[in-house]
Formats: C-alpha cells, structure tokens, sequence
C-alpha cells in the first residue's frame, strides 16, 4: 500500500468548495503554513534523507525552495510583518532555531543555546518566540525575545511539550503534550500562568478570531481523524477523517489539513472535503 500526503482545503463556510493544492512531483509534504497575507503557503518537503522548506501559491504553482535542499530544514513560521523566517536546520544530530531576512537572504542563529530546539512561532506582534527546546532528557517550552534575548522557560514540569501556537491577541499559548499516558491539548498565559489541559489532542491551532482551535485527534484504531473545538475546550465539532495536521487560513473562511490516501494508482491526486458540521465526506479527484 502507498500511503501519499497531500493538502486539501475544506471549507467552513456552506456552500464553498475545496481546492487541491498539489505539493510538488516528488515531495513528500510534512508541516506547512499560510503566509500572513494568506496568498500562499510555506511548506517543509522531504525527498530522501533531506528535507527544505517551499513557497508555492494556493494551487500548487510557483514552488520554490527558500532553504537550502542539502540538509534537514522544516517547521517554518513567517513573522507577522511577512519579512522575516524562523525555521528549525538540523546539520548534524541537534536541531537548532534560525532565523532568515527573506528580503535579503541573510540569516542567523536565534538563539546561542548548544541544547536542540524545535517548533518556533512568532508572537502576533512580532516581539517573542516560542519553542521547544531540550531541557534534561525532555522538550520544555521556552518563550524569548525576538532578537534571542531573555530566554527563558515557560512551560511545565514533565512531559515533552511541542507545536506552541499563540492566540491572535498574543494572551494565550496553546500546545500539546505528550505523557506515558497520551497526548494532551494544553492551554495558558503566554507568560505560563494559568495552564491547563483541555482535552486529548496535537497539532493545535486557532482560529483567527481567537474563538476556535483545530486539532488531530487519533482514534483508539490509531486512524488521525481533525476536529475543531471552542478555544475553552467547551465545544468540539468533527471536521475530517484519516486527516491530521489542520489550520486555519488567515482569512478564517477554510481549514487546510494534511489528508491520508493510499491509492496505488494515482498517489497524491485525491482530494477530500467535509462540512462543517463533519458530515458530507466526498472524494472530489480523481472521479
């Protein structure tokens, strides 16, 4: 069986349709993100043992690498202002934050720190970072200024914390865990105040008005089914089967997710789409 991953567009509003957007010939899509202006996407593709980081327009055209493809480079985020990118390089066996002036090409270490770091994001302001970064035999999250300054850490005491997301007023960060025991949505201050889980869950992010996270939840079969719940964890709303790795677009109209196919014949070329309210799951492409 060949299992492919591509991105497909649902749309959560009625009545809009889904859009392919098909990565690459050869790529094997992992992460990705909207642009601030959400005219195009920012992706990580692995090919072999390698991996870089792409650009490419709502529908697959104009792909580019904006990383160099003879190393491991993923989870790219742009700042707010679209001018600059932190993304994660691993040269060696340490991953490690950096940040690139996409005007001018240049790029820097984020941070001095010798311990591995991973999954940045900007603050919506532009002014802080948060990120995973190995503390003793597990990942913590850290919170930093901009310019690497002030480091410090602001998550909890056990588990491996990855994938922050800050909320669109910058109040909130909300993350997962994962424990012996599973894995866990978990919300707080942007400081680490205040924290607690909100149920089981990964790769959360929210909506743009701040009131709705779009998460993976993995059924007991083991299956990544995206959902979507109201930020309090009060409310949670099915959006997509054998699906993972969700977020909303800028504009808020439509969920972007990674969707599982293991067609042989025509890999990558499937697209999938749901309503709102999760039901009406149609095979679109190939008919």
């Amino acid at each position: 069986m060949i299992v492919t991953i591509l991105l497909a567009l649902a749309a959560t509003a009625s009545g809009d349709t889904a859009r392919v957007i098909h990565p690459p010939q050869g790529l094997f899509v992992r992460e990705f993100s909207f642009t601030p202006d959400g005219k195009e996407l920012l992706f990580s593709g692995s090919f072999g043992s390698r991996s870089a980081l792409f650009r490419c327009d709502l529908q697959g055209e104009g792909a580019r690498a904006i990383t160099d493809t003879s190393g491991w480079h993923q989870w790219g985020d742009l700042s707010p202002d679209g001018s600059r990118m932190l993304y994660v390089a691993q040269p060696d066996s340490v991953p490690y934050l950096r940040v690139r002036d996409l005007a001018t090409g240049e790029e820097h270490r984020a941070t001095a720190d010798s311990m591995a770091e991973t999954t940045p994001a900007w603050s919506p302001d532009g002014k802080h970072i948060a990120y995973g970064r190995r503390t003793g035999d597990r990942i913590q999250l850290w919170r930093m200024r901009a310019d690497g300054r002030e480091a410090r850490a602001i998550g909890g005491t056990s588990g491996a914390e990855y994938n922050p997301e800050w909320s669109p007023d910058g109040e909130w960060i909300v993350h997962y865990v994962s424990w012996n025991s599973g894995d866990s949505l978990v919300l707080m201050r942007s400081d680490g105040r205040d924290r607690r889980v909100i149920g089981p869950g990964l790769w959360p992010s929210f909506s743009p008005d701040g009131k709705w996270l779009v998460f993976t939840r993995v059924t007991a079969r083991g299956a990544p089914q995206v959902w979507r719940m109201t930020s309090d964890g009060g409310e949670q709303r099915f959006v997509a089967d054998r699906a993972f790795f969700a977020r909303y677009t800028p504009d808020g109209t439509h969920i972007a997710f990674l969707a599982l196919t293991d067609d042989a014949v025509e890999p990558g070329s499937h697209l999938h789409w749901v309503k709102p309210d999760g039901s009406g799951l149609e095979r679109l492409l190939p008919r």
